[in-house]
């Protein structure tokens, strides 16, 4: 298994139990990538993401996710994925996994996943291709595992 030969930012779905929740996160997440836009009239700010709803990924571990990060020749693109699990369909917040791979480490110890908000999706996507590391987004993540902003 790869990850999808994409050009943008991946967001997979690995749990396949509830389609409308699928749809829902989807929506979610480009509305917070409009909020975005909002924020910066005049420029676009397109953080460019890749939806995968493939079999293939279903029941996905974010431990393979990393994996699979370390082993794409894209690392720039996907050094960090989106994983739409079985918490993000089933809990009320709907939040996804943030996972980067073994190379994005800053040190041996480093927290190499936390939870986002679907709105924050496109924010933390653009900002990791820009100017941000991982470990930044690390440091706001609060005690439940979710990064807030």
């Amino acid at each position: 298994m790869r990850l999808p030969d994409a050009p943008y930012g991946l967001v997979i779905r690995t749990n396949r139990t509830d389609n409308d929740a699928w749809e829902t996160v989807v929506g979610l997440i480009h509305a917070g990538i409009a909020e975005l836009a909002e924020l910066y009239p005049g420029q676009e700010p397109h953080p460019l993401l890749t939806f995968v709803d493939d079999p293939g990924f279903y029941e996905l571990s974010p431990d393979q996710a990393r994996v699979l990060i370390d082993e794409d020749q894209d690392w720039e693109q996907h050094g960090t994925v989106f994983l739409a699990d079985f918490e993000t369909m089933t809990a009320p917040g709907r939040t996804l996994l943030a996972v980067t791979g073994h190379s994005g480490d800053d040190d041996a110890g480093a927290r190499w996943y936390f939870r986002l908000r679907p709105a924050a999706v496109g924010q933390v996507h653009l900002a990791l291709s820009t100017k941000m590391s991982f470990a930044e987004f690390v440091e706001d993540v609060g005690d439940d595992g979710v990064y807030r902003y």
